[in-house]
């Protein structure tokens, strides 16, 4: 495997970790509408639990 298909791996990993924490988390915050309404990153709104948070 050479760096070009690790880098694509990785995208594919985080792109994968991303699409679970949407269906987990921010399905049901109210600032979620086929994105974040707030522009947060998701990563850092699960780790500080900032659903439905202002």
């Amino acid at each position: 495997m050479n760096d070009k298909e690790k880098r694509e791996n990785k995208y594919e990993a985080y792109s994968k970790e991303d699409e679970i924490m949407i269906k987990m988390m921010c399905k049901d915050c109210k600032f979620y509408k086929d994105r974040c309404t707030k522009n947060r990153i998701l990563r850092e709104c699960s780790v500080k639990f900032l659903k439905n948070k202002d």
